[in-house]
C-alpha cells in the first residue's frame, strides 16, 4: 500500500485516526471512523492532543503528518512509523489549522489568537 491510498478520516479521544482507502477524503463534523471501503486496517493512531483535533495534513514527501488542535498546539508524527515528533505551543489558543511548506521544512499553523506562527520542521 502507497501512501495515496491513506486517507485521514477522523478524530477519537483527541488522537488521528486513519484508514486504507482509496484515494477520497472525509472531512467529519462530529468525531468519528468509517469503515475502509476495502476492508484495510487502522495504520496508526496518533495520540498526543489532549482536545479536538481540527486539522490535519501530510506533508510534501508523504513522511509526516502535522495536527490543530482545541489544546492550542499544533503537533507532527512521522507517517512510517508512528513516532510523535514535536509539539508546537506558540499559540495563546486553539489552532484550527496546519500547512506545510513545499519544502517541508516548515509549518505554518493559524489560531483562534488571531496569528499564524511558522515553524521549524526539521
Amino acid at each position: 500500500m502507497g501512501l495515496a491510498g491513506v486517507a485521514i478520516v477522523g478524530v477519537v479521544g483527541g488522537g488521528i485516526v486513519w484508514f486504507t482507502r482509496p484515494q477520497e477524503s472525509y472531512v467529519p463534523s462530529q468525531p468519528t471512523a468509517v469503515p475502509p471501503a476495502n476492508g484495510g486496517a487502522t495504520v496508526y493512531t496518533f495520540q498526543g492532543h489532549s482536545d479536538w483535533v481540527w486539522s490535519a495534513e501530510w506533508s510534501p514527501n508523504g513522511m509526516r503528518v502535522a495536527s490543530a488542535s482545541a489544546d492550542g498546539t499544533a503537533q507532527a508524527w512521522d507517517a512510517e512509523n508512528g513516532d510523535h515528533l514535536i509539539v508546537y505551543s506558540g499559540h495563546a489558543s486553539t489552532v484550527y489549522a496546519v500547512s506545510w511548506s513545499p519544502d517541508g521544512k516548515r509549518v505554518a499553523s493559524a489560531g483562534y489568537d488571531k496569528t499564524v506562527q511558522i515553524w521549524d520542521a526539521t
